[in-house]
């Protein structure tokens, strides 16, 4: 299975560019998972590095799984299609734990998914994506990661689920994009106070895609 076959497994995913702050960005995003059948599952882990196939058998369960699988196909097209970077593909890691490629340092990739699906998005720039399935609103949850600013535009929106979501991703792609990961208190990050950042909402399908760079 090459990346013909592969195109064709992940057949319903898309690719996005945007221009953030003058910095170009490709976001590739697949949303199809039960569309993947065993078999394909099966043939896309045999293509994974030893270390990405033990992580992927941890995992108890199938959609799990199937997500980690997933995120790493993903990778490869954008590496591929987006860089025209073939693999095998070595990386090394931040202290912090976040990878990026031992052999193209001057380039960025970004990994996220979530019950609704995978995107990996990817730059010449520090990224971070984030994609979340609807959070369900919770006062003591926001108080946590909220600063006051944005516990009004929670307080104040009709749909409040929808509200926490995207202040939750944004935050996880800006930290992401870091390479620090999550810093508390949350709430000493006022999103209202960021331009770095492009965010997409998926009413139909039900989750927020976040990206900061």
């Amino acid at each position: 299975m090459g990346i013909k076959s592969i195109s064709e497994v992940l057949k319903k995913y898309y690719i996005e560019e945007v221009i953030i702050r003058g910095k170009k960005v490709q976001v590739f995003v697949f949303t199809s998972l039960d569309s993947i059948s065993d078999e394909s599952l099966k043939a896309m882990l045999s293509l994974m590095p030893l270390e990405r196939k033990i992580k992927a058998s941890r995992y108890k369960r199938k959609r799990d799984k199937k997500l980690c699988i997933i995120s790493y196909m993903l990778f490869i097209l954008a590496m591929e299609k987006g860089f025209n970077i073939y693999g095998p593909y070595d990386f090394l890691f931040n202290e912090n734990g976040k990878p990026f490629l031992k052999y193209f340092p001057e380039l960025y990739f970004n990994i996220s998914h979530c019950k609704i699906g995978v995107t990996c998005a990817i730059a010449k720039e520090k990224i971070g994506v984030d994609i979340q399935d609807m959070i369900p609103f919770n006062i003591r949850l926001a108080e946590s990661i909220c600063s006051e600013n944005e516990l009004r535009l929670i307080n104040n929106s009709i749909d409040k689920d929808l509200e926490l979501t995207k202040i939750w991703t944004i935050k996880e792609s800006y930290f992401k994009m870091l390479g620090t990961g999550l810093i508390e208190p949350l709430g000493n990050l006022d999103i209202c106070e960021l331009d770095n950042f492009y965010q997409k909402i998926n009413l139909k399908e039900k989750y927020v895609l976040s990206v900061a760079i």
